[in-house]
């Protein structure tokens, strides 16, 4: 059975279209569709549907994905031991982002890995916090950074440091939000997290269900558009207390007095790959980086 056959019919499946697979495996569409009609003839089993809303997994593409992943996955590690026999960390290492770079010490991860490890290719990829856990539980990613803890045993989850959280409105609303009620402050526009943020559950709890709920005016995919959206006078919004010193020294924005939140910021990766040396060089540099103990337990369970 080819390789590239079945790495082909995983990111049809994960991607579900054909133009998003053959960008993520940087081929062209034909070579996609040949891959899986060769695969399919080669098993005697149609994979998937061809339908309006892309590729959809048959039944018994779905009772094929999870072994094909797992076959793809011990390719993999056969190549990983081998390099770990020749002493050398040798490969891309994916590595998703969820906020900005210097918040996440991304220089010092570039520069530490590369003195260590020549070799090793570091390829950033910024998404949500989200997105970024089940691209890790999907194979997409080697790690990532990302707000809150996984409640599961797929992802080993190293705690960082908590991101405090405030309340920031625009320097204009002064008078409207100073001193004002939660039933006062609902009225007023407020700019949404995604639901793939984790910022989003915490903000669901400021307004308990059954009380006055915000009124939502925009939802917004990243701090940074959040950050813009409240110094330009759009709404209030909940964002890191680091990322506010811009907007109070300039006069943009403020912050809610006696309102702070926290959210654990924590690398995490496969579990299962704990082992695997381009994971173990990755790891090993974040906890130096971050200045965690080599022996001190991951964490795996909700907090």
């Amino acid at each position: 059975m080819d390789f590239h056959h079945l790495r082909t019919f995983v990111a049809v499946a994960e991607e579900g279209n054909l133009t998003r697979a053959s960008e993520r495996l940087f081929t062209s569409q034909p070579a996609i569709s040949a891959h899986i009609k060769a695969l399919e003839e080669e098993l005697g089993v149609t994979l998937f549907e061809r339908t309006p809303r892309g590729m959809v997994l048959t039944r018994g593409g779905e009772r094929l994905l999870g072994q094909a992943r797992e076959a793809l996955e011990a390719l993999g590690q056969v190549t990983r031991t081998a390099r770990a026999i020749q002493g050398k960390v040798l490969g891309t290492a994916r590595v998703g982002l969820n906020t900005d770079s210097h918040y996440l010490r991304v220089s010092e991860l570039h520069h530490r890995l590369a003195g260590a490890h020549p070799d090793l290719v570091l390829e950033l990829i910024q998404n949500i916090s989200g997105c970024i856990v089940e691209d890790i539980r999907g194979g997409r990613l080697e790690g990532g950074f990302f707000f809150g803890m996984p409640a599961d045993g797929e992802l080993t989850a190293l705690k960082l440091r908590d991101a405090r959280l405030r309340i920031a409105a625009p320097a204009a609303w002064r008078d409207r939000v100073e001193n004002a009620g939660w039933d006062t402050l609902a009225t007023l526009p407020w700019i949404f997290p995604t639901e793939q943020c984790p910022y989003i559950d915490l903000m669901r709890s400021l307004f308990p269900a059954g009380g006055p709920q915000p009124c939502k005016v925009v939802v917004a995919s990243g701090e940074s558009a959040m950050n813009t959206l409240v110094r330009s006078g759009a709404g209030l919004t909940l964002i890191r207390e680091d990322e506010a010193e811009e907007g109070l020294a300039d006069g943009s924005l403020l912050l809610l007095e006696g309102r702070v939140y926290t959210l654990p910021l924590c690398f995490g990766y496969p579990a299962r790959r704990a082992g695997d040396p381009m994971l173990r060089a990755l790891v090993e540099a974040v906890r130096a980086i971050w200045s965690l103990e080599a022996d001190v337990p991951a964490a795996t369970d909700a907090v």
